[in-house]
């Protein structure tokens, strides 16, 4: 059994967050080496999709929506935005949170625009309650512009490394945070979704 401490527990939680994103960013999972590849198959041969199916690649319209990302200080200080697949959720895990994952749908690694966000804010009463996904992690901000691995950038925080994260306004399907990260970028967090979800 490996045991973490808090500090080690959060930067593992934040590369998983980090790497999930990744993967949603990039449209998918890479297949295991000892994966056996499939050959091709013809449309007429799949199952018809039933119950809890996954939704066709490309996304469903409820799940789509548009991002605005203002950032008040450094080297990135403007105004960026993004349109692709948006969750947003309240209450789903635990009573009080707040989670909103995008990402963005544009082919191109365009660091004028945000590629992905994801923001996790839990009311302190529960943040370790047995549902929470982060126990012990009141807020965990990810924001990407482009890609960041290129010539983008990318920005973190959480309680442990530094930052900040609060709820300004919900009304309806918008939603507007506004927090600091790790790297001390002052920013706010648009979100026009299609649905928010519990």
């Amino acid at each position: 059994m490996t045991v973490l401490d808090s500090a080690s527990g959060s930067r593992a939680r934040r590369a998983l967050v980090a790497l999930s994103a990744g993967a949603l960013l990039l449209g998918g999972c890479a297949a295991s080496p000892d994966a056996a590849q499939p050959g091709p198959v013809d449309a007429d041969e799949l199952p018809a999709a039933e119950g809890d199916a996954l939704p066709a690649a490309g996304g469903d319209d409820e799940e789509m929506g548009t991002v605005t990302l203002s950032i008040a200080s450094g080297s990135n200080a403007g105004s960026y935005s993004g349109h692709g697949s948006l969750k947003c959720d309240y209450e789903g895990f635990i009573p009080g949170s707040w989670w909103v994952n995008f990402a963005s749908d544009s082919e191109e690694d365009d660091p004028a625009t945000v590629s992905l966000a994801s923001l996790w804010l839990a009311d302190p009463a529960h943040v370790d309650d047995e549902d929470s996904p982060y126990p012990g992690d009141p807020f965990l901000v990810t924001l990407w512009l482009g890609n960041p691995y290129l010539d983008g950038a990318k920005f973190t925080g959480d309680a442990d490394s530094g930052g900040s994260l609060r709820l300004v306004t919900a009304s309806g399907r918008s939603l507007s945070f506004a927090g600091s990260t790790s790297e001390g970028v002052d920013f706010t967090l648009d979100a026009e979704c299609q649905r928010v979800t519990n």
